[in-house]
């Protein structure tokens, strides 16, 4: 299987980040992350090293595609993170006897 290799102009455009598996940060990136780490400290919010993978900081950068996704607001990005969790911790896993019926059907 061939690997593909974006362009720059695919990654990133406009300063908005478009591609985030596999592919190295900005430096820029790098700070607004660690300026997000500082922040959810001095809350005493502990970003969550999910497991299953994807983790918070692995090559994946959910952190900054959250960050993204909020236009890069730290406090915004620290409550999606919050209900995200929460939902990661109750809502997963699945199940069976609550999918049980739409599974038998194939749908």
């Amino acid at each position: 299987m061939a690997e593909f290799t974006p362009a720059e102009e695919d990654i990133k455009s406009d300063g908005v980040r478009r591609i985030f598996t596999s592919v190295a940060l900005d430096y820029d990136e790098e700070e607004l992350l660690d300026a997000f780490r500082t922040y959810a400290r001095k809350e005493r919010v502990e970003i969550p090293p999910w497991y299953p993978p994807p983790r918070a900081d692995d090559h994946h950068h959910f952190l900054l595609r959250l960050l993204e996704s909020v236009d890069r607001n730290p406090k915004r990005a620290l409550k999606s993170l919050q209900k995200h969790g929460i939902w990661m911790t109750t809502e997963l896993p699945v199940r069976v006897e609550e999918v049980q019926a739409l599974l038998v059907t194939g749908k």
